[in-house]
């Protein structure tokens, strides 16, 4: 074998060594807190004007919770103080958050299930923001239709303050839900 042939094949060697090596570091990195496979549910209740995220996270500690926060568009009603009802005109946009614990018992495989559910708007709403003539209309919102959704979650560190393991999103809706 020529001298400069070994050199390359010492390169190479040594080029596949680390390329395996990095393979390795990032499959441990992945075992991290994370959304396992299934992915993420989301379910909008036009009924009550809620979004719910369902799902597993896995490497999470105990005392975790997970944040949604979710953008709708609404559709409102405006009545004037004759009774009188119109639809809102371009009502603004509404962002809408839940919190909750994440079950410590329920796990398998080192995941544990969530499911978080946002709070319903406050009704009656805002005249102004729903779209309304003016002030003296009373506003509410009739539904939703959710444009995005973030989900954060925490776990206490060592000193018991909250922080941070892991945010999802935004995801955006398209069609909204």
């Amino acid at each position: 074998m020529r001298p400069n042939m070994k050199i390359r094949l010492n390169n190479i060697v040594c080029l596949l060594a680390i390329t395996a090596f990095g393979g390795l570091a990032s499959t441990a990195s992945a075992s991290g807190v994370h959304i396992t496979k299934a992915g993420v549910t989301f379910t909008a209740d036009h009924n009550v004007l809620t979004l719910t995220a369902s799902g597993q996270i896995a490497g999470l500690g105990g005392g975790a919770i997970v944040t949604i926060s979710a953008t709708a568009n609404p559709t409102t009603t405006c009545t004037n103080q004759g009774g009188n009802a119109a639809p809102g005109q371009n009502p603004a946009p509404i962002t809408l958050t839940g919190t909750t614990g994440v079950p410590d018992t329920g796990s398998k495989n080192g995941s544990r299930p969530f499911s978080v559910t946002t709070t319903p708007p406050t009704q009656p709403t805002d005249a102004s923001d729903a779209g309304c003539p003016n002030d003296s209309w009373t506003a509410h919102i009739d539904d939703l239709c959710f444009t995005s959704a973030t989900l954060t979650f925490q776990q206490p560190d060592k000193n018991g303050n909250l922080v941070t393991v892991l945010t999802v999103g935004p995801i955006f809706f398209n069609p909204c839900k």
